[in-house]
């Protein structure tokens, strides 16, 4: 199967999770990322979309307040679709 990413069908950006999935040919062992959107207060990305910084509002509960860390195909995909929004 292809690369896959994007958000869930018929859903709302306060009600929504992100998907990606790699390609099971190219990448066997490669990891299935589900993002829920719900209350992202910021999104950070290196220029070349390599590395992202995902930040939840601090009021969330939560066992850290480090932001979530995608790299490679995963960050460039999430980047590519939070872009398509605006």
């Amino acid at each position: 199967m292809p690369t896959l990413s994007g958000f869930q069908v018929n859903t709302t950006i306060h009600a929504a999770f992100w998907i990606f999935r790699p390609d099971s040919t190219l990448d066997p062992v490669g990891r299935e990322v589900i993002v829920q959107v719900n209350n992202i207060q910021k999104i950070e990305s290196t220029q070349d979309h390599n590395k992202v910084w995902i930040f939840y509002a601090q009021t969330d509960v939560s066992t850290s307040q480090r932001p979530e860390i995608l790299e490679g195909p995963v960050a460039q995909a999430i980047m590519t679709d939070m872009e398509a929004l605006f």
